[in-house]
């Protein structure tokens, strides 16, 4: 069977939910669709930073695996789990329980007190535990602690966690790390320590917990499944082109950010996001794009929902990814008078060459 021979229904105390393991997919990876060489592998959009996206992967067997830890322990896939994609279809998609389920299960456990984290920090040539995601300039993060406390017990239960195991590079734990770090940290011990308390409801009550799965296959007649495939694709998304002047309204500018060797923080270029007839585009720039030159940067956000034309020019980086760039001498940006809608103004004939 196929991920389209099947349907998972999902009945928890709040009710019942059908859909069908590619569905699922979908609701994780966008736009799933199997690899022409490969139909066991799945591609799909993930979020990337600065409002992109990028190209994800997932094995059917990681989306399998998936469900099957639904089944074991209760969990609701959709909205207790998530499915995370790989960067490449040589790496393994995971998955993972949500954060705070792990956290709302314990605090129903009997005599539970209190949970306590932080970060474990090299401070001046000794190792220090601090209380949150907390840290001095000057101190080196080097993984976290998490300790839960239950009546009747000597001593709390404690896990830790190295940086080095679980940080990612992502632009999240770029942004976040020290949240990230000590969140993990709190996860695992949720995870690993807590385990079958944690995440197996009492068989006596399971009918009354919020939450509590019923997790089945059931296979599609063929009268459905045939009709279901014989539906037509859907349209593909408007593709933007260089060198073409668009009309819209800005959603979003986003200055420039500078890299800094003291503090660690990586440099990144500018965008603005336009809502344009045909759909949103976001354009880069490294250089103030026309319109934006004489305007302070405090003043931007004023100019959200205003309207404005533009041509932008696709320019690669050194890993061969394309951007859609303001800041070339064939680009365009001008804020227009008098427009208060994106099909307000028509596209046009090219004004110059593609890149």
């Amino acid at each position: 069977m196929t991920t389209t021979d099947l349907t998972i229904r999902i009945e928890t105390s709040a009710g019942a939910l059908t859909m069908t393991p590619l569905s699922l997919l979908q609701y994780f990876l966008p736009d799933a669709k199997p690899l022409p060489n490969n139909p066991q592998i799945f591609v799909g959009k993930i979020p990337a930073k600065g409002g992109t996206f990028k190209e994800g992967y997932v094995q059917i067997e990681a989306l399998a695996g998936m469900l099957l830890e639904a089944k074991e322990k209760h969990l609701n896939p959709v909205s207790e789990m998530y499915l995370i994609a790989a960067d490449a279809p040589t790496k393994k998609a995971t998955h993972k329980v949500k954060y705070t389920v792990g956290i709302e299960r314990a605090r129903q456990l009997p005599g539970f007190l209190g949970f306590n984290s932080g970060l474990l920090v090299a401070r001046a040539g000794t190792y220090v535990e601090t209380h949150g995601a907390f840290y001095l300039p000057g101190d080196e993060p080097i993984g976290a602690w998490a300790e839960v406390y239950f009546a009747g017990m000597n001593r709390p239960i404690r896990h830790e966690v190295l940086l080095k195991e679980v940080e990612r590079p992502s632009f999240v734990w770029q942004e976040r790390g020290a949240f990230m770090l000590v969140k993990n940290c709190e996860d695992q011990l949720c995870y690993l320590k807590l385990g079958t308390r944690a995440f197996y409801p009492p068989l006596d009550s399971a009918p009354e917990v919020e939450g509590a799965l019923k997790l089945e296959a059931v296979e599609i007649p063929p009268s459905v499944a045939s009709l279901a495939s014989e539906q037509p694709p859907k349209e593909p998304p408007f593709a933007f082109q260089s060198g073409i002047p668009y009309a819209g309204v800005i959603a979003e500018i986003l200055p420039r950010r500078l890299a800094n060797k003291e503090t660690g923080e990586i440099g990144a270029a500018g965008g603005i996001s336009i809502q344009s007839a045909q759909g949103l585009v976001t354009c880069f720039f490294f250089s103030r794009p026309g319109a934006l030159r004489d305007k302070e940067e405090k003043d931007w956000p004023a100019l959200i929902g205003r309207a404005c034309s533009f041509t932008f020019v696709n320019k690669m980086d050194k890993v061969g990814r394309s951007w859609h760039r303001l800041d070339d001498a064939r680009a365009s940006f001008i804020l227009e008078e008098g427009i208060d809608a994106p099909g307000d103004a028509q596209e046009t004939e090219p004004t110059g060459d593609a890149a």
